[in-house]
């Protein structure tokens, strides 16, 4: 399980990379404060990966409300 968790880490830095690149080529604002991270797993206790974007690190979540979607991590979704 530990190198799945170390495999999680590694994809979503580069995956953040990416995204930062891209948006200083673009000049597009990221409001980094406003990050969040949800994990989605059958297992009873795993730690959680470190992900950090520009040295903050994302706040863990277990739902968010996104375009009138709320997305959580029990199975299925809801719109409101």
């Amino acid at each position: 399980m530990s190198d799945n968790i170390e495999y999680l880490e590694h994809q979503a830095k580069s995956v953040l990379l990416s995204l930062e690149r891209f948006a200083d080529d673009h000049i597009l604002p990221l409001n980094i404060n406003k990050m969040k991270s949800m994990i989605i797993h059958s297992a009873v206790s795993i730690p959680k990966p470190k992900i950090e974007y520009k040295g903050i690190t994302t706040e863990y979540v277990k739902s968010f409300k996104f375009l009138g979607v709320k997305i959580g991590t029990k199975l299925g979704w809801k719109i409101s």
